[in-house]
């Protein structure tokens, strides 16, 4: 039947060769197929009287209907995928999207015109807004609160120059510190459209710079501040240095960076398990320990290099610091293999590195210092000693002064008396002069001894209960009779509260106003004025004597020497007042032995105040 109807088929297609069937066939049967009328092309070409006009265009239909067909198939597999490329840009999109918002640093999309093209999750979060909000928005308002960009802006500086920039800023409304890298941003064109904007939170690590400066530099103060103090007594050598504070954290940079700034600090740094097992450390450390190189001690025991006579003490201080948080100011030996011991002076604090509780140890060679120590205690020895024998000889030289000059001021007054003639004028002004100057030679003795006897120690005190106003009454009236011939105006005023008995050495108190009026008497002019007042403090349970004048006044440089040794404020060439410059030392070290303290207060020209408080 299939034969029947091919053969008749080829027999209706006038032209066609027997040998040329294939095509035809493959046409009649393309025609059925999309036809789907099989019954009615079979029917036609079984009958004759069909003819061949209509079976062409049956065949013209089915080309016209393939070919609609293959057209419907091409543009349904077009749309397909068109609709999967679509969907796979979306994806990527939304992926893209996704993972910008992820970014934990600030990330912004800038234009050509500073115009926030798109911003990150972590961008928005700091400045306390959303990602669309800030689109379209200058980025020199929104982040950094300007009208215009920042002459330095790195934005600015890549649309002139098309390369990448970088720039450290601070920025208060982001929080902190920031490393800001821009790149440039081309069209399809390869033109220059923007740049992104990437931001490094530095802030931890600017903490930790400026933290690891001032722990430098409160080092420096510390170490020169016991050089000071060791160069001003001995007993200062055994304060101790003031704690450090403590590191909260540690800079999470770069190895690079942070070996950079260890290794300049001139101090080994090396941070070590609970175990004192080294798990890094400067190139400062490891000279220490006797090593070249780092890779030598890591994984090794602290104990190793320290000296068998403390490895016991720096065992107990490495458990001491995981125990309490931190040790300060140990001092301990490193032994090296050659045999070189060197004292080391520790501090450590116990931190967090990447989760794990580690000790970060600050080590100093105090070599030196201890040389500078040895020295100036021998020196200090040396000095006392010396100290001593000066003062031996001064108490002596003053003993052996006082007793001709008793005699010679107790004569002069003999002859001032007429007990041994009557004298004329000019025998009564030589016999005074002699008297005066005998009196103040002595008065120059007696305080010489007295400055010995306090710079020895051997001062004692005489301590009873007395009436104040008395003592102050009677220590004035001392200078009655040279005020009126020096025409001076001398006051005493005391406070009702201060009218009380007090408990103290009176006659310290008497030495130390009769030095101070007789200053205030001395370097006031005539027709000046010289006031001594008295007042309680209450709250401190404390009297406050003054003595105010209106003299020659002290320049501002000069009040820092008025309380040391033998120091005059004048030139010895232009000497108008006279004195030694024992007075006020003698005065300070007595006011210092009753408890109490002295200063000064004075204006050049007008004036000066000298102020004591001694307890009651």
């Amino acid at each position: 039947m299939s034969n029947k109807i091919i053969n008749r088929t080829i027999s209706i297609l006038p032209g066609i060769r027997q040998e040329a069937t294939l095509p035809k066939v493959t046409l009649f049967l393309s025609v059925v197929l999309l036809t789907g009328n099989l019954n009615a092309i079979v029917d036609s070409m079984l009958h004759p009287e069909i003819s061949y006009f209509d079976i062409e265009h049956w065949i013209i239909g089915g080309v016209y209907a393939l070919l609609v067909c293959i057209l419907f198939m091409g543009m349904s597999i077009y749309y397909a995928q068109h609709k999967q490329e679509e969907d796979e840009i979306k994806r990527a999109k939304e992926e893209w999207e996704r993972t910008f918002d992820a970014i934990t640093q600030p990330v912004m999309i800038l234009d050509a015109n500073h115009k926030i093209v798109k911003a990150n999750k972590t961008m928005a979060d700091k400045l306390g807004v959303t990602p669309s909000e800030m689109q379209g928005l200058a980025c020199y308002k929104v982040v950094h609160g300007l009208d215009e960009p920042h002459p330095t802006c790195p934005h600015s500086k890549l649309l002139a120059d098309g390369q990448v920039h970088s720039a450290e800023i601070y920025e208060e409304r982001l929080g902190g510190y920031f490393v800001i890298t821009v790149s440039p941003i081309y069209d399809s064109e390869g033109r220059l459209s923007g740049s992104i904007h990437t931001g490094i939170d530095i802030t931890e690590r600017r903490k930790m710079e400026e933290y690891v400066n001032k722990l430098n530099e409160e080092l420096e103060r510390k170490i020169e501040d016991r050089t000071v103090e060791i160069a001003k007594a001995y007993e200062s050598l055994k304060a101790e240095n003031q704690a450090r504070k403590e590191a909260e954290e540690v800079l999470s940079a770069s190895e690079k960076r942070y070996r950079t700034l260890i290794e300049t600090t001139g101090t080994g740094y090396v941070i070590i398990d609970y175990e004192g097992k080294v798990l890094n450390a400067n190139q400062e450390y490891v000279h220490l320990t006797g090593h070249t190189d780092l890779n030598e001690i890591r994984g090794r025991s602290v104990m190793e290099w320290t000296a068998d006579y403390e490895k016991d003490k720096n065992a107990k201080a490495v458990a001491k610091c995981a125990r309490d948080g931190h040790i300060r100011n140990l001092e301990i030996h490193y032994v090296t293999g050659q045999g070189k011991v060197t004292p080391i002076e520790i501090n450590a604090t116990v931190m967090l590195i990447d989760g794990k509780a580690q000790i970060l140890t600050l080590c100093r060679d105090i070599t030196e210092r201890k040389k500078a120590e040895e020295y100036l205690q021998n020196a200090l020895i040396t000095a006392e000693a010396s100290n001593k024998v000066k003062s031996d000889f001064l108490a002596n030289m003053s003993h052996e002064l006082t007793t001709p000059l008793n005699s010679v001021i107790g004569f002069s007054q003999v002859l001032k008396d007429g007990l041994s003639g009557e004298l004329n004028t000019d025998q009564q002004e030589y016999v005074d002069n002699v008297l005066q100057g005998g009196m103040r030679l002595l008065s120059l003795i007696r305080n010489m001894l007295d400055l010995v006897r306090a710079e020895s120690g051997k001062d004692e005190l005489i301590v009873k209960r007395f009436l104040l106003k008395e003592t102050l009454k009677s220590s004035v009236a001392m200078f009655n009779e040279i005020s009126i011939e020096r025409n001076l105006k001398l006051t005493l005023q005391i406070e009702p509260a201060a009218d009380i008995v007090i408990e103290t050495d009176a006659g310290k108190l008497t030495r130390i106003l009769y030095n101070l009026i007789d200053n205030a008497v001395k370097f006031t002019p005539a027709g000046g004025s010289v006031s001594v007042s008295a007042r309680k403090i209450e709250a401190e349970k404390l009297i406050e004597i003054s003595v105010t004048d209106t003299g020659i006044g002290i320049t501002p440089e000069n009040i820092d020497k008025l309380f040391q040794p033998f120091a005059q404020l004048e030139s010895p060439y232009t000497k108008t007042y006279g004195g030694t410059g024992i007075g006020l030392i003698l005065t300070k070290r007595f006011v210092e032995l009753l408890g109490g303290r002295i200063w000064a207060e004075s204006e050049y020209g007008k004036g000066s105040k000298f102020i004591f408080v001694i307890p009651i």
